[in-house]
């Protein structure tokens, strides 16, 4: 398995970046917090982008026909609004909770979010996974581990979870893992994530990429 479990930190909603809902997901958050498309835009959106063109929500929120062409039309995506976190003042998601560092629209979260760390620019390589790999705030021991550079420390523009672990090889049937010298097996849920799992995410993660608004 590939080892992750979440830390539920809430960095990586702190790290620089857009959060970007297509058309499915933003009713399915404006449901969820029993809003219209309307008064969610209003309250938690920055702006509406097309294919196409980009339209402010200070503007698009007053276009008459704006509710049924956001309804009928696919390709509209919304960018969420960001909002400093009352601890730190870093900025950070507008859903996420400041105190309990959760996702207030966790069952409706986008899948940008949800398959988080299985993106292709993590998953690539063993290097590109241990690099997204950073150390929790109360752990001192950054010292390299069998020749891996250390784990960083996560800031905003950086981003990284601590909720990896880095891994020295992928094999057949087991990964090993930095640190504990153990060769976990590659499909046992129980020690992280299934790499089988892991690819389905990815592949998820793929399809939903392709369709983003803006692409590099």
């Amino acid at each position: 398995s590939l080892p992750f479990e979440c830390t539920g930190c809430g960095k990586c909603c702190k790290t620089k970046g857009e959060v970007y809902l297509n058309n499915k997901e933003t009713h399915a958050a404006s449901e969820l917090l029993n809003l219209s498309i309307h008064e969610f835009k209003q309250l938690y959106t920055s702006r509406d982008i097309s294919l196409k063109t980009t339209l402010p929500t200070e503007q698009s929120v007053h276009n008459k026909n704006h509710k049924n062409r956001d309804t009928d039309d696919n390709n509209i995506w919304t960018v969420l609004k960001q909002k400093k976190d009352i601890n730190d003042g870093i900025q950070g998601c507008v859903f996420l909770d400041s105190e309990t560092n959760t996702c207030s629209i966790y069952e409706a979260r986008p899948l940008q979010c949800s398959t988080n760390p299985f993106w292709p620019q993590i998953m690539e390589s063993i290097d590109s996974w241990n690099n997204e790999v950073v150390v929790k705030e109360d752990d001192t021991h950054t010292t390299s581990v069998n020749g891996c550079s250390s784990p960083s420390i996560w800031t905003a523009e950086s981003g990284g979870c601590e909720g990896m672990k880095q891994i020295k090889t992928i094999k057949d049937k087991s990964v090993q893992v930095i640190g504990t010298g153990k060769e976990e097996d590659i499909n046992n849920e129980e020690q992280g994530v299934s790499i089988e799992n892991a690819l389905d995410t990815l592949e998820q993660y793929n399809r939903y990429k392709r369709r983003f608004p803006y692409q590099k």
